[in-house]
């Protein structure tokens, strides 16, 4: 059996689909009410609404920084 079918380069442009690496957290992310965006190729999440409404909401609980679409070595 090959599962090269999930391979990310094996995306098809001109068909429409072109997969993005997402991280982890995007889930969370989404449903929390980010805004998402492609950033270097990856999925992240750039914003929740007003930076007061960022600043509250992590004085009152956390706020997470995620730095997936950063360039690996």
């Amino acid at each position: 059996m090959s599962f090269e079918f999930l391979e990310p380069d094996r995306g098809a442009p001109e068909l429409g689909f072109e997969p993005v690496p997402a991280s982890v957290l995007l889930p969370q992310a989404r449903a929390a009410g980010a805004r998402i965006e492609v950033r270097d190729g990856w999925q992240v999440a750039v914003e929740y609404g007003s930076l007061e409404g960022e600043r509250e909401a992590c004085h009152a609980t956390v706020g997470i920084g995620d730095a997936s679409w950063l360039g690996k070595h």
